[in-house]
């Protein structure tokens, strides 16, 4: 399915700045949701690995410009992410209920892993496992409580926009 680029560049803007302004209040277990990878990964889910490479460029672009990290950490992280969720694109998996949960956790992880990968890369202090306990794990599990509120809107929205076959009688 082929979406305009001008839905999801400006909902991922959107996404960018109510999750670097609004989502640091709204905390679960201490970590607030990250909405921008929750959008790309259902925009994935919903509107294919095509549109989620996109999302996860200008979603990625859109966290670098709001972050005091070296610019393009999120934008690799992002689109790594996206990319590896479209292989749940596969049509036996789609119909997998558990598949949007099983997509954000994994999603997470990597967005998580490669972010401080790079961030060691350039030279900031690091501390895997520490982090990786106190940060990534409960960010995997805050983001799959909130997914199903953006998957559902994101899949709506994808539906409504797709364009339709139109038959002349």
């Amino acid at each position: 399915m082929t979406i305009s680029p001008y839905v999801i560049i400006p909902l991922l803007i959107a996404a960018a700045i109510v999750q670097t302004t609004v989502t640091s209040y709204v905390q679960v277990i201490g970590v607030s949701p990250n909405l921008v990878l929750l959008v790309s990964v259902s925009w994935v889910l919903a509107a294919g690995s095509r549109e989620g490479a996109l999302a996860g460029l200008v979603g990625g672009l859109m966290l670098d410009a709001f972050s005091g990290a070296p610019f393009g950490v999120s934008t690799v992280a992002l689109v790594l992410a996206s990319m590896l969720t479209g292989l749940g694109e596969i049509h036996v998996l789609r119909t997998a209920r558990a598949l949007p949960y099983a997509a954000i956790a994994l999603a997470t992880l990597v967005y998580q892993a490669t972010v401080l990968l790079l961030l060691q890369m350039a030279g900031r202090a690091v501390i895997w496992w520490p982090m990786m306990w106190r940060a990534v794990l409960p960010e995997m599990v805050v983001n799959t409580l909130f997914m199903p509120l953006v998957y559902y809107a994101v899949r709506w929205l994808a539906r409504r926009l797709q364009p339709r076959r139109v038959e002349w009688q």
